[in-house]
């Protein structure tokens, strides 16, 4: 039955598409392809996993490969509440991945993820008012963020961007069909 098989390869690919997420690393949705490789049903001909695995990837920068009707659905599903939601939901759906990523200097995550927002096509009023809350945001923090940060830095808190050790972890679990 296509229409079954259309299915299967778009639940296969909302399932993997953020098997491996790991705050702030650039190949999140490479790992997850490859963890996708790992434990892909039998069943699938190669032109099926080539379709999910492209689709499991195509969600970095949500650029649908031509022809892909599994990247198509996944990149629509996976966007769809930044294009669809109102501000409200914007704001929630933002203020979920700042806390994902506070482990990170508060000026990294917003230039991140001005980035991200600044770089969408299309822009409703929502997004664009998202921006402006970004851009304009001041944290409140008791005492002053530059403060904590150096304190931090002198209390010799792990720098995430020398040592990751999750990252170890992340690897070994992808190598090994998603276990530890």
């Amino acid at each position: 039955n296509v229409d079954r098989d259309e299915d299967l390869l778009k639940v296969l690919a909302v399932l993997f598409h953020d098997a491996v997420c790991v705050p702030g690393e650039p190949d999140n949705e490479e790992l997850s392809a490859r963890l996708f490789d790992r434990t892909v049903p039998s069943g699938l001909t190669e032109t099926e996993h080539a379709m999910v695995r492209t689709a499991i990837t195509d969600t970095k920068t949500h650029v649908v490969t031509s022809g892909n009707y599994v990247s198509e659905a996944l990149c629509a599903a996976d966007m769809h509440h930044i294009y669809h939601g109102g501000i409200g939901r914007l704001v929630d759906n933002e203020r979920k991945i700042m806390r994902e990523f506070q482990r990170f200097p508060y000026a990294r995550y917003r230039e991140g993820g001005l980035a991200f927002l600044n770089g969408l096509p299309n822009k409703s009023d929502a997004v664009r008012s998202l921006i402006h809350l970004v851009e304009h945001r001041r944290l409140q923090l008791v005492g002053d963020l530059v403060a904590l940060e150096a304190a931090a830095q002198q209390l010799a808190v792990v720098d995430v961007d020398r040592e990751r050790p999750e990252r170890e972890l992340v690897e070994h679990a992808v190598d090994h069909g998603g276990h530890l």
